[in-house]
């Protein structure tokens, strides 16, 4: 694959912003901030859902104002906040970016959050028996499966696309494994056990949208640079 040619990289965005004198302390408070907007995320997730177009609606309120959340185009390798002392770790107005600001690390941690808050609260109060070897191969793809997204978030902030579309795939086939058990549970005598399964299907299928985005995304890339190179 042709190396990273983007107008900026990764490490001429440090240059642009200045030296971080953050210690331990300014980066928890940093990631207690993303932490946060995950939180905002699935507020907006809960509330918007039953409307239609609801991934595209909140990322508009979220002010992920690219449509395609894939970002190659534009986005994180500009310099942000403009006048804002990057040296000054006091001032919430400027934060480096990182990759918990992406978009589809937001989207895929929040939602995989909600999957296991549902998932130990079903364990917490059993409601009905479900076998052990279920609940272990659940929870393992629901692992691999956000392991995987979040290495391919990694490999997207690169720009090695292909590597982006691999590790997506992966992420896919663990979906692909956490609703294969799930629909074992779609047919339980027990509601709370359907409903919770009905809930993490209609999860896996958003995250399952918001990937294949991505990995559209970076094979129109790869096919655009493949045909400039020509």
């Amino acid at each position: 694959m042709s190396p990273y040619d983007y107008e900026s990289g990764s490490d001429g965005d440090w240059d642009e912003r200045g030296e971080l004198a953050w210690n331990e302390f300014d980066w928890q408070q940093y990631l207690n901030r993303n932490h946060r907007d995950i939180e905002r995320f699935l507020a907006l997730y809960a509330k918007l859902r039953p409307q239609g177009d609801y991934l595209n609606e909140i990322a508009r309120r979220m002010e992920w104002d690219h449509e395609e959340w894939s970002n190659l185009d534009a986005g994180f390798d500009e310099p942000l906040n403009d006048g804002i002392d990057a040296s000054d770790p006091e001032s919430e107005d400027y934060d480096p970016y990182t990759l918990e600001q992406h978009p589809v690390f937001i989207v895929t941690r929040g939602l995989y959050r909600d999957l296991r808050r549902e998932w130990e609260k079903l364990m917490e109060n059993p409601a009905g028996p479900i076998s052990s070897g279920s609940v272990w191969k659940y929870a393992e793809s629901l692992h691999t499966g956000e392991f995987n997204a979040i290495l391919g978030v990694q490999a997207l902030d690169m720009g090695d696309l292909a590597l982006v579309v691999c590790h997506f795939k992966n992420a896919l086939s663990a979906v692909n494994e956490s609703l294969r058990i799930l629909h074992l549970l779609a047919d339980h005598k027990l509601n709370a056990i359907r409903g919770v399964a009905a809930d993490a299907r209609a999860r896996l299928f958003d995250l399952r949208e918001v990937w294949l985005r991505v990995m559209l995304d970076c094979r129109e890339e790869i096919q655009r640079r493949f045909k400039g190179d020509e």
